[in-house]
Formats: C-alpha cells, structure tokens, sequence
C-alpha cells in the first residue's frame, strides 16, 4: 500500500513539474512577445523623436533667418528678446 501512495505522489509531482514547466514557457513567451512589442514601441518613439528634433532645428533656422533679413545688426536680436519679454508679461497680466 505504501508503495502505491509513493508512485502516486510521484506522477502528481512530476505533473505539477509539467505544468509549472509549461507555465514557464508560456510566461517566457508572453513576455518575449512584450519585449518585441516594447522594442517597436521604443523604435517609434525614438523616431518621433528624431523627427521632432529635425523640425525644432528647421524651426529654429527659420527663425535664424528671419532674424537675419530684418537686419544684419546685433540691435534686432536685442529688440527680437525684449519684444519677447514684454509679450509674456503682457499675458502674464490679463
């Protein structure tokens, strides 16, 4: 009889074995798909990123050159920062 119960316990403990087996491959699984999908996710980001950056910098020489056809005079940036200044205080009151 003693012998019975002990073959029993084994195959049960090698079935929960098998299951906690699968229960890991199926976890590794999932969790690849999510680093692939993570990945993706980071990938576009970045791009986004990129191109956020590329049109800031357009943005910004743009700006560069209008400032430049106003004048060629280091005084029009003065007058550009402080039109500036004065524009966010003007918000900043109503």
């Amino acid at each position: 009889m003693s012998q019975m119960s002990e073959m029993s316990e084994m195959s049960e403990l090698s079935q929960m074995s098998e299951m906690s087996n699968r229960h890991l491959r199926h976890n590794r699984h999932l969790r690849h798909n999510r680093h692939l999908r993570l990945l993706r996710h980071l990938r576009h980001l970045r791009h986004l990123r990129h191109l956020r950056h590329l049109r800031h910098l357009r943005h910004i020489e743009h700006l560069r050159h209008l400032r430049h056809l106003r004048s060629q005079t280091s005084q029009t940036s003065q007058t550009f920062k402080t039109s500036k200044t004065s524009q966010t205080t003007q918000t900043a009151q109503t």
